[in-house]
Order: C-alpha cells, then structure tokens, then sequence
C-alpha cells in the first residue's frame, strides 16, 4: 500500500465521490481508497492500493485536477478575465481531453475574446463528446452569425431545434440569421415559432418588427415594435425603429414622439437626432428641426445628411 499526499480543499474529493458517482467513500473498498486521515493545514492523506498502479485511482485524481482547473476557470470567466479563463480552461482540456464542459466555456471565452472560429472549433469537440448537446449547437450557430457566415449559422440553430424545439430564443436567433439572407417570410416564420413558445419575448417581436419593415408591411412592424415596447419601455433601440417604421408611412408626429422615447433613454445618439430633425421637417417645424439637427452634428460632425437636410431646410425658411 502507498502513500499519497494532496491539497484537501472543502471536502471535495468526498463530495465528488459521493455524488458523481454515487459512491459512498467510507464504504468503498475495492481496490481503491481506503480512508481518509484529515491532516493539520487542509492537507488530506489518501491511502492507495498502488500493487498495479490502480488506474481507476489515477482516474480519479486526474479527473479532480481537471475539475479544480474547471472551477478556477469558471471563477474567472465570471469576473470577465477571459484571457486568463482561457488558459485554465486549456488547463483543464489539457488533463482531460472529453471534458465537455470545458471544451463548451473555452468556446464561449473565445467568442467573448472576439477569436470566432477558434470558438467553432471548441464547440465542434463539445459536440464530437455529446451530439445532443443542445447549448453547444445553439452557441456554434451564434459564432458563424457573428462571422456573418448565416447559412451555416442556420444549419447549427436547426439542429439544436431538433434536440429542443420548445427554446423560443433559437427560433428568433434562427429568424434574425434567416433575415440576413433575405430570406424574409421564413424569418418571420421563425420568429412566429419563438412568440407561440413566449409571447413575451420582447427581442423576438423586435426582430420581427424589422423584418415587417423590410417587407414593407410598415403598419404591421409597428404593431410588432409596440408588443416588444410593452413588454420593454426601456430600449432605445426599438423606440428608434419603430420610429422609422412611422415615417415611412408619413406619420411625422408619431415618429417625433417614438425618436424622442428613444432621446430620452439614449441622448448620444446622433443618428436618432438626424431623424427626429427629418420628421420635425415632415411636420413644417422648421426651427425645432434645426435644433435637433444642430444636436446631431455636434455630436458627430461628419453626418453629412444632417447638414444637407439642414441646408434644405434654410432654403425654404429663413429664421
């Protein structure tokens, strides 16, 4: 019999035995762990069987090791340290290579790291481990939208659709990858999938809205924009959509009011001011158009539309 001595940390080695495999450590016997000694400084001593350096004892020390490195991994990546997240991760992989949920963080730290294909490549191993893993399709599908490359990304949201059709934001993910390609009606399609799981899926109503306005169908985009609003008052984004969806069908003071939801949650937005100065001059309003015009320029001073509208605007009116 040998003598093996480690770090002892928070009972782990008895939590892991007990509960991932549902193994009792004081009652397991065979050929393996004999007992454990607790040890003045969190230092724990493990008796071993080493006669035939027992694998299934190694197994599980190098098992635990990738796991420590796994949570250290998960410590960081919650703080938002991804270059240090990746390289315990890596750590983690490289103790154990079929260690799925390592593979599956690496990807999401890459993604967050903005390295996208190296990203692919974590959840292609997630996926060569576990073929039904469901978050490993839907975060693949993410990464090749953010490459812009659509069709794959489609591919890989249809078939985390086949492992779970019930998740309503893959539909809208799929809608938003299917509106990319031009492929409109299907995206609406999609995005009807996601709104019959969760009607109150505010992104889902928003991204349909946009693809509404695409279409042309501009009174129906901001039915759509009004469901997300109802469910979020707060985005700017939507307030500023929905805007112009209004002034495509002439409805300047609607739209005044829909920029100016959005101004009073995102007053930086110069692009927002342009257009809530265009659709005050829709409305004849001639001085407060300038003024928002001016607005827009000052924060950004080479939208040059702004100041072609404002010169389009002095031609017909002098102050």
């Amino acid at each position: 019999m040998g003598v093996l001595v480690c770090h002892y940390i928070r009972p782990f080695y008895v939590k892991w035995l007990r509960f991932d495999f549902g193994w009792d450590f004081f009652t397991f016997s065979p050929e393996g762990f004999r007992t454990l000694l607790p040890f003045p400084g969190n230092i724990g001593i493990f008796f071993m069987n080493h006669n035939s350096h027992n694998p299934a004892g190694r197994y599980f020390f190098m098992k635990d090791r990738a796991v420590r490195y796994f949570e250290n991994g998960m410590d960081l990546f919650d703080q938002e340290k991804y270059s240090k997240a990746l390289n315990i991760f890596d750590k983690a992989i490289a103790v154990d290579p079929q260690y799925a949920d390592a593979w599956y963080y690496r990807g999401l730290t890459c993604n967050h790291l903005f390295r996208l294909t190296d990203a692919i490549s974590a959840f292609d191993k997630v996926l060569a481990i576990n073929p039904q893993n469901f978050d490993a399709f839907v975060a693949r599908g993410d990464a090749f939208a953010d490459l812009g490359k659509y069709e794959d990304a489609c591919a890989s949201y249809d078939r985390a659709i086949a492992i779970n059709p019930k998740d309503t934001d893959v539909w809208s993910q799929r809608g938003l990858a299917l509106a990319h390609l031009k492929r409109l009606r299907e995206a609406i399609k999609s995005f009807d999938k996601s709104l019959a799981i969760d009607p109150r899926n505010a992104e889902a109503w928003f991204h349909r809205g946009f693809v509404l306005t695409a279409l042309g169908r501009y009174s129906y985009a901001v039915d759509s924009y009004d469901e997300s609003l109802a469910i979020d008052a707060n985005d700017a984004e939507v307030w500023y959509y929905r805007g112009l969806s209004l002034v495509l069908l002439q409805w300047y003071a609607k739209a005044a009011a829909s920029y100016e939801k959005s101004l009073a949650l995102d007053s930086k937005n110069a692009v927002v001011w342009l257009c809530h100065g265009s659709a005050l001059q829709g409305l004849g309003q001639y001085r407060e158009a300038i003024a928002s015009l001016d607005k827009a320029l000052l924060l950004d001073p080479k939208l040059e539309i702004a100041q072609e509208i404002r010169s389009e605007i002095l031609n017909v009116w002098k102050p």
